[in-house]
């Protein structure tokens, strides 16, 4: 529309414009504005041959309906000029130079040589051509939303470069410059640039192919929920307009309660309990069960919790605990596990630190992806966190199958090189029977295998093994064995208990809690206690050599020579002294215990001087390190102001250097 009034504005005669004036004209359009390729440049051409013609045939008119009678400032100002919007195109006719009168080299003002006025605007285009998507198209890659391409982005950047670095003149020096010299930056941030650049034109790649992808519903998962939730919103929309104008009691009957209203509810088997310890004060959420839900048969619930980080314990395996799951709280006991690589669901004793575990429940029917909320004080006195775990519904069976490790241990009675009889495994023959083929292992690391069972003693068996086993080796094998689930399943009802009594609610208790109100200490195992290991000396054989082997040793390592060789000590003897010798001894003992004395105290003077002596040593360093500090700050700060004299004085220089330069100008 903006070309055809600015064509339909001037009287120009279009019809001697050729095609090349056009394609010329086009080649001059502003960048964001020319982004098309060359296919539909053809478009491009036929569309301006018809505004063209437009034009002409709309000036044909005017002319001779002579209904134009005021005056166009825009002539007055600029002459007679053909001038198209600066945003589509740039284009100047002159038809009339000699009509043409200059004021003061910035006006021209135009001699009317016609009737015809030009400030009146007179639409005679045909509209309907923009409804047609083809003609639509020949100009959808003017507008941000086209596809523009890298070339014109490169083109872009060199005519933005040219611009800020154009030509000019040094009017002291009388030096000249151009575009196409060194002035320029650095190569660096040329690069730097050009790679934005490409970064931008990706993303922007990226972006239109996403967005196309939505708009013409390739690739675009959620089509169908957005296709439903536009239609309920717009359902939703009309509904609200219809019954506006009802009153609240009508519109109750045909779309039921809004969200907001007040209503009153109901309720059937409600316990006495609750109606006689009611408290208004006390907030109830009220919810419907849906119909999945609404079975009182139980189950097996597998979830996947996680411990709370704030929560400062860990949960033990089959703990009772307080479960929150959809509209239903309960306590019930549940069973810890992680499932491995393999498939198999293994026990856990306790929850895990950072990672996620499984547990099994005993639950009515609850649907998948429901969330759960595991607490285990109730008291609202706790001060510590009391959200132990969260966690969401995996899976709703009526069986479980969570297994746990369990080792076999035995001993070796006999021992035949790689074959060995082991007892105190197992304690019949079909048990043995049910263990063929497993995989055995020594304490030593010999790997076995389990054989066939033997008559007697009962439970022992033939195995064999890498090596050969020793007697004080133990054998054990690593088996699996099913938990059971304790099917525990109470609601929680403290609603019909006194408001006082609320926080004192107790339900199934822990085995902790049990022992601390019954004061009962915890059962120990002697087995599993730490004891000290006593062991045995060893006594091993006295030296035999054999006769042949004596024989051919040398004759100084002949055995008969080593037992002469072995010397026995003569025992000590008593001696008894004389007076005058136990005179002269205690003489002496006195003498020694005096020099020791004196030692002692020489070597507690010693100290007493090293230890001062270590202090006033330590006081002179950290008086000799503090003047050194002072000493040190002293000469930076003269360093500091000396190198702020130097950058003042530079830039004095540098002020009064471009000072001098001011006359120097750029000329484009």
């Amino acid at each position: 529309d903006d070309v055809d009034s600015d064509v339909n504005d001037d009287e120009v005669d279009s019809q001697n414009v050729s095609d090349d004036e056009i394609a010329d004209d086009v080649d001059n359009l502003p960048f964001k504005q020319r982004n098309f390729t060359h296919d539909n440049l053809n478009d491009l051409e036929s569309l301006a041959t018809r505004l063209s013609k437009s034009n002409t045939s709309l000036m044909k008119s005017t002319t001779s309906s002579n209904r134009l009678t005021s005056r166009s400032l825009h002539r007055l100002i600029y002459g007679d000029k053909f001038i198209l919007h600066k945003d589509r195109c740039s284009r100047i006719i002159n038809n009339n130079d000699d009509a043409m009168e200059t004021i003061d080299d910035l006006f021209s003002l135009r001699k009317l040589n016609s009737d015809i006025d030009s400030s009146q605007f007179y639409y005679k285009s045909d509209i309907n051509k923009w409804i047609n998507g083809d003609n639509v198209n020949t100009i959808i890659d003017c507008f941000v939303s086209g596809d523009w391409g890298v070339e014109d982005a490169e083109k872009q950047l060199k005519a933005a470069e040219d611009e800020v670095m154009g030509d000019f003149e040094d009017l002291e020096t009388g030096e000249s410059y151009k575009a196409t010299d060194d002035v320029k930056d650095d190569d660096d941030e040329g690069d730097k640039s050009k790679e934005r650049l490409e970064k931008k034109m990706k993303l922007k790649e990226t972006f239109d192919k996403e967005y196309d992808n939505i708009k013409s519903g390739v690739g675009n998962d959620n089509k169908f929920l957005d296709d439903l939730k536009a239609e309920v919103n717009q359902q939703s929309k009309m509904n609200r307009e219809a019954f506006a104008e009802l009153d609240d009691d009508v519109r109750v009957v045909y779309e039921g309660f809004r969200p907001g209203m007040y209503v009153r509810l109901e309720l059937n088997g409600v316990p006495y309990e609750f109606v006689e310890n009611f408290d208004p004060s006390f907030p109830i959420v009220v919810g419907e069960l849906a119909a999945v839900e609404r079975s009182a048969s139980l189950g097996v619930v597998h979830a996947r919790i996680k411990r709370h980080r704030w929560y400062n314990r860990v949960l033990k395996n089959q703990d009772p605990v307080v479960v929150s799951l959809g509209w239903r709280r309960f306590q019930t006991v549940p069973l810890y596990y992680t499932m491995d690589d393999n498939g198999r669901n293994r026990m856990l004793k306790y929850t895990p630190e950072h990672l996620h575990c499984h547990c099994a429940i005993t639950a009515p029917i609850t649907p998948q992806s429901t969330g759960m909320v595991i607490t285990q004080p109730l008291s609202w006195n706790q001060r510590n966190f009391r959200i132990a775990a969260t966690g969401v519904v995996l899976d709703l069976n009526k069986t479980v199958d969570i297994v746990k490790k369990l080792k076999l241990t035995g001993t070796p009675f006999k021992i035949f090189k790689n074959t060995a009889f082991i007892k105190g495994m197992f304690n019949s023959q079909l048990e043995i029977a049910k263990f063929e083929g497993a995989i055995i292992r020594s304490v030593s690391g010999l790997r076995g295998q389990i054989k066939r069972a033997i008559k007697s003693p009962e439970g022992a068996f033939r195995a064999t093994f890498e090596d050969k086993l020793v007697m004080s080796d133990i054998v054990f094998v690593t088996t699996w064995f099913n938990v059971d689930l304790v099917s525990f399943y109470h609601p929680m009802t403290t609603l019909c208990v006194a408001s006082n009594d609320r926080d004192n609610w107790t339900g199934m208790r822990t085995v902790g809690e049990l022992r601390k109100q019954n004061n009962i200490a915890i059962p120990t195992n002697k087995d599993s206690l730490y004891q000290p290991i006593e062991r045995a000396v060893p006594k091993f054989p006295s030296l035999k050599i054999p006769n042949k082997l004596d024989k051919a040793l040398p004759y100084r390592n002949k055995s008969k020579l080593l037992k002469s060789k072995i010397q026995v000590k003569d025992p000590v003897r008593a001696v008894v002294q004389e007076p005058k010798d136990r005179s002269v001894n205690r003489l002496l003992n006195a003498l020694n215990s005096i020099s020791t004395s004196k030692d002692i105290k020489q070597e507690r003077k010693q100290a007493l001087k090293d230890k001062l002596y270590k202090k006033e040593k330590s006081r002179i360093e950290d008086k000799a390190v503090r003047k050194y500090k002072a000493r040190k700050k002293s000469l930076f700060k003269i360093l500091g102001q000396i190198e702020v004299s130097e950058k003042r004085k530079q830039m004095n220089i540098d002020n009064s250097e471009s000072g001098g330069r001011r006359g120097v100008k750029r000329k484009r």
